[in-house]
């Protein structure tokens, strides 16, 4: 808010019987886009700029997808917005901050002009996702340009998408109860959403049990695959019982596989019979012996280069 009143410029809309006749004119296109202005004569002493003179209509020649051409005359959102939330009945309408400067000016075309409704707006910060575009024009631009495969795409952060990744509505209502509604900027980290939707996932016994299903859906088509190598291998017809003894003896087999060193691993082995001892008394170990290098399960670790430069040969 400003402490000094404006002051009126060369072209002061104190004259209206002059101005406003230049409506119809700017509604019969005769004007190009920009040439003219309708603005609102209020107070040029408000402290809110806002408050004023503010625009109400602009000329603009574009294509209406409902209207097409009838119209090259639009309001500005300003002017639209107060009047359309009271004509819907709306009660509350929700904006975000940037809107909390033009509220003053809501209230004042909600109190002058004949509506039905007193609709009252309330400002909140926007939800912003760590590592997720939350931007619907960004949004769009995926969605037009063929980045993804539309609007329920899984990668989307979409109602669609996200029922398309496997979040359930649980999980959603979960998120938003926790983060709540905020009066100042703020980024949300994605995993309090993946949290939620752990959370969900376990509380839900339904889920579960439809979940475990698909769990062993993997596994049952992975024994029919060995039942149809197996009889076309053998050309016999097996009863179950000799399938699962086949099914058991390649598990073992995988697994011990599985836990056999791999080619170029170092491993060591100790004798199963004890070596003679030698009469030979042994030699005292030199000052200077490294210590014994540790032992790994898959190996020895190597010995670090010695320090200094070394003698070639």
């Amino acid at each position: 808010m400003l402490a000094i009143g404006g002051v009126p410029g060369k072209h002061d809309p104190s004259a209206w019987e002059y101005f406003f006749p230049a409506l119809p004119h700017m509604r019969a296109g005769e004007f190009e886009d920009g040439a003219h202005v309708l603005r609102a004569k209020i107070d040029m002493a408000d402290p809110h700029l806002i408050l004023r003179d503010p625009l109400l209509y602009r000329i603009r020649h574009a294509h209406h997808h409902r209207t097409g051409d009838t119209w090259c005359i639009y309001p500005m959102y300003d002017f639209a917005h107060p009047p359309s939330d009271a004509i819907e009945k709306i009660t509350h309408s929700l904006c975000t901050l940037e809107f909390e400067q033009h509220r003053p000016l809501y209230d004042w075309l909600i109190e002058n002009l004949p509506v039905p409704a007193q609709p009252r707006q309330i400002e909140f910060a926007r939800l912003n996702l760590s590592y997720t575009i939350m931007s619907k024009r960004k949004l769009l631009t995926l969605v037009e340009e063929g980045h993804v495969s539309g609007w329920d795409d899984p990668r989307m952060p979409t109602l669609v998408g996200m029922r398309r990744r496997g979040y359930t509505p649980d999980a959603i209502r979960t998120f938003c109860e926790r983060i709540g509604v905020a009066k100042r900027e703020n980024l949300v980290d994605v995993a309090l959403l993946e949290h939620a939707v752990a959370v969900s996932f376990q509380a839900n016994d339904a889920f579960l049990t439809d979940g475990d299903a698909v769990a062993r859906e993997p596994l049952e088509t992975l024994r029919l695959d060995f039942r149809r190598a197996v009889g076309a291998q053998h050309e016999i017809a097996a009863p179950d019982g000799e399938l699962k003894r086949h099914a058991d003896a390649a598990g073992a087999a995988a697994v011990a596989g599985a836990r056999a060193p791999t080619a170029g691993t170092r491993t060591t082995t100790r004798a199963t019979t004890p070596r003679p001892r030698s009469s030979r008394p042994r030699a005292a170990a030199p000052a200077t012996a490294t210590r014994s290098r540790p032992r790994t399960r898959a190996g020895l670790i190597p010995s670090p280069p010695p320090a200094g430069p070394t003698a070639k040969g």
